[in-house]
């Protein structure tokens, strides 16, 4: 996927839909928490889905995958660090 993540969850808070096991989804943003050091373009919606560990509904989840497709699209992208500086 080349689209960038969603950012605008304003309006993600009481969603409707069906509750997501907590642990499963914890484990999921935890990784993708860890890839933010690479990848900074994901950081603010990661930083938003963090919100949601307590009580994550099945939307969160959705945009969690979205951001997986977009990196699977984006593998080439990052940062690289050269020690030669």
């Amino acid at each position: 996927m080349d689209t960038p993540p969603v950012t605008n969850l304003k309006n993600i808070w009481d969603c409707g839909y069906d509750l997501i096991d907590p642990s499963m989804y914890h484990k999921f943003i935890g990784s993708l928490n860890y890839l933010v050091n690479t990848r900074p373009d994901i950081f603010y919606v990661v930083n938003r889905l963090i919100q949601f560990l307590v009580k994550p509904w099945h939307v969160h989840w959705v945009v969690s995958t979205h951001i997986l497709r977009y990196l699977h699209g984006t593998i080439e992208y990052g940062l690289r660090y050269d020690s030669n500086r």
